[in-house]
């Protein structure tokens, strides 16, 4: 019969292979698998080894195939997006996965640091001289275009058209994505906060298991739900659901509460006051809590919705939805295809929205200290 203590570990090794991770630390454990793949497949095809001679390596050699391995998809391999070469992250995350392969399969400690026990560990010189010369040539991505005052004007006109033809319109894409948009302006919500960046089409994004959460948040969006909306009369009281949900008047103040940041402060609120245009915060807000109640979307669901037209139920909202409305409304705001908006409409994504935030409140004069306290990030990302 196995042993107890036997059974203690086959015990723990099942609890940890089922453990959800989150979505996003999974795609990153298949990138990671998918990487060490690669290079076993260099190791064997192109470095000439085989099962045997691979066990049988010195820890320097280790070294030596990590670098001539890397050096050679620092030369041959491109992005496949974008056919640019590999940037110096990349590599370095091709070089863990290579370390990491050998380190399994040799049993050896395959050190890729000179100094692991300091303060400040650095590369050994010669892994280190491959990615700072990437580095140092490397092509950067396109800056984020903010979103501008002309695309917001053409994405109202285009909803509240859409509307006086057909009001279950309010319930579909544009509208919902133009809600989210400018309540996003105020907020400077990045999209996990109210769309889904990689959750398959009709899932969401959950807080996992694994995360050191309270049991009552485990399992629960990373995206708003209605818990963290709060609205005020200008009286300041609370304006209870179910008044809420038949308001024909934009309430005076809105309350919303960021469950999960990115930064080490989360559950902080911010407060905001009606406006007195189309880009009114708390008026984007009512329509999002309205339209969730209408599509029947339940409390611990995340609040950014909406019903396909070929359907009749509710859908979430995804990143690249987002792309595809704002990019539409380059189209329609800028109708000349010589534009600087035209032209760079790739630069255009949904993480804009923040942009937009910060560049607005820059404009507006806030200092940068402001603006960082009011869109949750640290000073230096701000400039």
């Amino acid at each position: 019969m196995p042993s107890p203590a036997k059974n203690l570990v086959q015990s723990c090794i099942s609890r940890i292979q089922r453990t959800d991770r989150g979505m996003v630390r999974q795609r990153n454990d298949r990138t990671m698998d998918n990487r060490a793949a690669k290079f076993r497949s260099w190791l064997f095809q192109t470095a000439g080894y085989s099962d045997f001679t691979v066990a049988l390596i010195t820890e320097a050699q280790a070294l030596c195939l990590v670098g001539t391995y890397v050096e050679h998809i620092a030369t041959t391999e491109l992005n496949t997006l974008t056919r640019n070469p590999l940037q110096a992250k990349t590599l370095a995350n091709h070089m863990n996965a290579a370390a990491s392969y050998l380190r399994s399969i040799t049993y050896l400690p395959v050190q890729l640091l000179s100094n692991p026990h300091s303060k400040a560990p650095r590369l050994l010189p010669f892994l280190a001289d491959i990615i700072h010369s990437r580095q140092q040539w490397q092509q950067p991505y396109p800056k984020r275009v903010p979103y501008t005052w002309a695309m917001f004007q053409a994405l109202h006109r285009a909803t509240r058209k859409a509307c006086q033809s057909h009001s279950a319109s309010f319930l579909q894409l544009q509208h919902a994505v133009f809600n989210w948009v400018c309540l996003g302006i105020f907020t400077g919500s990045r999209p996990g906060e109210y769309a889904q960046t990689c959750a398959r089409r009709g899932e969401f994004a959950a807080i996992p298991d694994s995360w050191a959460v309270p049991k009552q948040w485990r399992g629960l969006p990373l995206a708003f739900v209605r818990d963290d909306f709060t609205f005020y009369t200008s009286a300041r009281q609370q304006i209870p659901i179910p008044t809420l949900l038949q308001a024909t008047h934009v309430p005076a103040f809105l309350h919303v509460r960021f469950r999960y940041d990115k930064s080490k402060q989360n559950f902080i609120i911010r407060q905001f006051k009606r406006g007195k245009d189309f880009l009114c915060p708390v008026a984007a807000a009512l329509a999002i809590v309205q339209r969730a109640h209408a599509l029947q979307v339940p409390l611990i669901h995340p609040l950014g919705v909406f019903r396909p037209a070929s359907s009749s139920t509710y859908t979430f909202i995804r990143s690249s939805d987002i792309i595809a409305i704002m990019r539409a409304a380059v189209v329609l705001a800028y109708p000349d295809s010589s534009h600087y908006m035209r032209t760079h409409i790739t630069c255009v994504v949904a993480h804009s929205n923040r942009v937009t935030a910060a560049v607005a409140l820059k404009a507006a004069g806030m200092s940068i200290e402001d603006i960082a306290f009011r869109l949750r990030w640290q000073p230096e990302s701000v400039q």
